[in-house]
């Protein structure tokens, strides 16, 4: 994380959600040029202290269930040498939280960033999510605010996000793994990832990305509960998260929450219902109801968001391994937040 960002974007404490001033940078913290390496942030208001751990702020409303849940990916190595992990993957037992954290870092660590790299297989092509975004955002809203994506993955989009924008970028996940990922990749320029060949057979790919445009950050924090003040964003772009979360039309309220008037969001979903993400009942147009999921112009509209077009479909294809990959239908639309 850098001092920069703490000023460009004044993290609130997501607990108190918003009613308390920016979160301070406790002292004692290390890092060096400008970054944070390791650190605290604390809410002057109830007292709760955020980690930030390898670059990455944890910025959650429960710290304590986050970091039981997934602090095993949080503090898990990420410089062993390609042997010593391939040795550690072979042992591990199939589906346990090492080898999920590298099949998730191999599918999007690649689609994000596996165009800068000259050795990548090449098939299907890198970048997807970046040619989602391309394809569908229209101009740029003028005036202030900021420029957010929820659900960022690794940060390939919020890396095209800085370079279209000019103005700084922030991305919020709650996957460690992909937040460590992108974090790398935006502040030192490395894009470091484990990549699937076959079974448990993955070749390490450390590639040179280009700096972003301008500043570009990741935090780890719930697009349901973003720790940022109402209306601060001029853009907010969530791409195939809408059916990742818990609660669809609450993550849309967010979006309009965080939006200034006059704003944009750009909203992009395969809408590939899971009761593993969202419960059956939160699904719209749930089964029970035997009524049509409603198209996505209807769930913007019912959150205050208007559609400015209709909606594109658009292919979304990620690299499962050697020899597999999934393609999506994503519906994606572009909406303001009235005054």
């Amino acid at each position: 994380m850098r001092l920069a960002a703490l000023e460009a974007f004044a993290p609130c404490c997501p607990r108190c959600a918003g009613a308390a001033p920016p979160l301070a940078l406790e002292p004692g913290w290390q890092g060096s040029a400008g970054r944070v390496d390791h650190g605290v942030l604390a809410c002057a208001a109830c007292g709760t202290a955020y980690p930030v751990v390898g670059g990455v702020p944890v910025l959650v409303a429960d710290p304590g269930r986050y970091l039981g849940e997934a602090g095993a990916y949080l503090l898990a190595r990420d410089d062993l040498p390609e042997a010593v992990e391939d040795a550690i993957g072979r042992h591990m037992p199939p589906g346990g939280w090492f080898d999920a954290a590298r099949h998730y870092a191999s599918t999007y660590g690649r689609d994000h960033w596996g165009a800068h790299d000259p050795a990548d297989p090449g098939w299907p092509a890198p970048g997807s999510a970046r040619r989602l975004l391309e394809a569908a955002l229209p101009a740029l809203p003028d005036g202030p605010g900021l420029v957010l994506e929820l659900g960022c993955a690794a940060g390939g989009v919020t890396h095209a996000l800085a370079d279209i924008a000019r103005a700084p970028v922030l991305g919020l996940d709650l996957s460690a793994p992909l937040a460590r990922i992108a974090q790398r990749a935006l502040q030192q320029g490395l894009a470091r990832y484990p990549l699937r060949l076959q079974g448990t057979e993955f070749a390490l790919r450390q590639v040179a990305v280009p700096p972003p445009a301008t500043l570009a950050e990741t935090w780890i924090a719930d697009a349901m509960a973003p720790p940022l003040p109402a209306g601060c964003a001029r853009l907010v772009v969530a791409l195939n998260l809408l059916d990742c979360v818990a609660d669809p039309r609450g993550l849309l309220a967010a979006i309009a929450r965080l939006l200034r008037p006059g704003g944009v969001a750009l909203v992009g979903t395969p809408f590939d219902w899971s009761p593993n993400a969202t419960p059956a009942e939160a699904w719209p147009g749930a089964r029970a109801q035997r009524e049509p999921t409603p198209a996505l112009a209807e769930l913007l509209d019912a959150a205050g968001l208007r559609p400015l077009a209709p909606a594109r479909e658009l292919d979304w294809t990620l690299r499962l391994h050697a020899r597999a990959a999934m393609t999506y239908r994503a519906s994606i639309l572009c909406a303001e937040r009235g005054g």
